[in-house]
């Protein structure tokens, strides 16, 4: 242990309190600050919830915060006492398995793997942010197809992109629609729906824009992507010889 801070054990569990804020970091591969989470934490203290024995901040040797950075901002701000304990096993990159069952959400996932260097989660992060799309629905149009993040490897670091030059005309395809239309874009049905059109080798890009702008009252909004392909294939088809018409389901 590098840092010597004026501190008191408080129990033998090996539970430590402090108001030295200023000796603790945080680390920037953990999620971003949540102000509203911090906030929350505030009140709760301000209250008498003071929950920090219960759940203390856990901290390595070098006094960076592992687990517990927005419990240790509400301290800061309300300067209470600061309480927490050392690891001697535990680092930041097994952060997001202590936490994935305390309200993390797709995007804090996607950023701590970003800060680990991890390129497939850099590319991801570029495109999230190219194309506007959530990181769930982008995991889903670089795949190409429809899977759990799970399977996908999202959670524990080993998500890989396998082409990326065609999860972009995927994620085009959809923005060019989203250009035809107010809401389609963001509709999370509408988007699986078009994930698995995409994948059928008959489709033809082209050939929807220009059917879309001929007859744009024909698409409508749907309450499944079922529905969706249903109505995108009338759309692709609508007065189009036989011969020609595609099926999409």
């Amino acid at each position: 242990m590098s840092k010597k801070i004026n501190s008191k054990k408080v129990s033998n569990a090996e539970l430590y309190e402090t108001i030295e804020y200023g000796v603790f970091t945080l680390d920037t591969r953990n999620r971003p600050i949540n102000e509203g989470k911090v906030h929350a934490f505030m009140k709760d203290f301000k209250q008498g919830k003071f929950f920090m024995k219960e759940f203390p901040a856990i901290v390595s040797e070098e006094f960076v915060i592992l687990d517990g950075q927005h419990r240790y901002e509400a301290c800061r701000r309300l300067q209470m006492p600061f309480l927490f304990r050392f690891t001697h096993d535990l680092s930041i990159e097994n952060v997001v398995d202590v936490q994935a069952n305390a309200g993390w959400a797709t995007e804090d996932y996607l950023h701590a793997f970003v800060k680990q260097n991890n390129m497939h989660y850099i590319i991801l992060q570029r495109f999230v942010k190219r194309y506007n799309m959530p990181a769930s629905l982008a995991v889903l149009v670089l795949e190409g197809r429809r899977l759990s993040l799970g399977k996908a490897g999202f959670y524990d670091g080993t998500f890989t992109i396998k082409n990326e030059e065609k999860g972009h005309i995927r994620a085009q395809a959809i923005a060019d629609i989203g250009n035809l239309t107010k809401y389609l874009h963001k509709d999370k049905a509408f988007n699986l729906a078009m994930i698995d059109i995409l994948a059928n080798p008959e489709y033809d890009h082209k050939r929807m824009i220009e059917q879309m702008t001929k007859y744009p009252s024909l698409m409508l909004r749907q309450v499944n992507s079922e529905n969706y392909i249903r109505n995108l294939e009338e759309v692709y088809n609508y007065r189009k010889e036989a011969k020609n018409k595609i099926r999409f389901i």
